[in-house]
């Protein structure tokens, strides 16, 4: 009996590295940077970008997040599709930094992989003065404070409101703007909601919002010295 009992865990534990053996796994390039590129340039400024893979049954997918200064090539992967390569190139359609991500999925539409890329756009910067002050859509509460924005590379609008501690989004031709993160009047315990959905997060302080090329939201809890 007492062999039984020692040998179960063991074959549990074979079952679990069997498990685990069947996922798939990615490689994947760090952040690549385009470097300084003239806005509309000639020439384009391409990368290839290189990809290994495991237990994958087939081709996997690439797109990108934004597709707006950055370009896909087409992928080409070995037989087993354990190597995939794939060209990016780089055309910024506007000045500043300009980012961007490569998503990789496989068969079924599970993601595998996320790539960032990033450049800046070189071009002239024009300031019109005085210039003109247009609302893009009203809040939902009459006493806001925005501390921070963050824009990505659709326009669309991120403000953090330390005052209801929430994030709205701000869509252009949408006249209200939507909270995706934080409890607006919230009387729940401040900083929580870690692993749950955004929208149920309790903030005490949100001071600065930030994006990354892939579209994620990051917001620094300046009272609670957290992110």
């Amino acid at each position: 009996m007492a062999r039984n009992l020692f040998l179960r865990p063991i074959c549990a534990l074979c079952a679990i590295l069997l498990l685990t053996a069947c996922f798939a796994a990615a490689q994947v390039p760090g952040p690549m940077n385009f470097g300084q590129v003239p806005v509309n340039p000639t020439t384009l400024g391409a990368q290839t970008l290189s990809f290994g893979f495991s237990n994958l049954q087939a081709q996997p997918t690439f797109s990108l997040q934004y597709g707006i200064d950055f370009t896909e090539g087409t992928p080409n992967c070995n037989a087993n599709f354990t190597s995939c390569t794939l060209p990016v190139s780089f055309s910024p359609k506007y000045p500043g930094l300009r980012q961007d991500a490569v998503v990789v999925k496989d068969n079924t539409g599970s993601l595998l992989a996320t790539a960032y890329l990033y450049g800046v756009g070189l071009g002239p910067q024009v300031a019109f003065v005085p210039g003109v002050v247009s609302t893009l859509a009203a809040a939902d509460s009459s006493d806001t404070m925005n501390t921070s924005i963050a824009v990505d590379s659709n326009g669309i609008v991120y403000a953090a409101d330390s005052y209801d501690q929430v994030v709205r989004r701000y869509t252009p031709g949408t006249s209200s703007p939507v909270i995706v993160a934080g409890v607006m009047n919230s009387s729940g315990p401040p900083s929580s909601g870690d692993g749950g959905l955004a929208t149920n997060a309790h903030f005490d302080y949100i001071a600065s919002i930030a994006l990354d090329g892939a579209g994620n939201l990051f917001i620094v809890d300046g009272a609670r010295s957290a992110s």
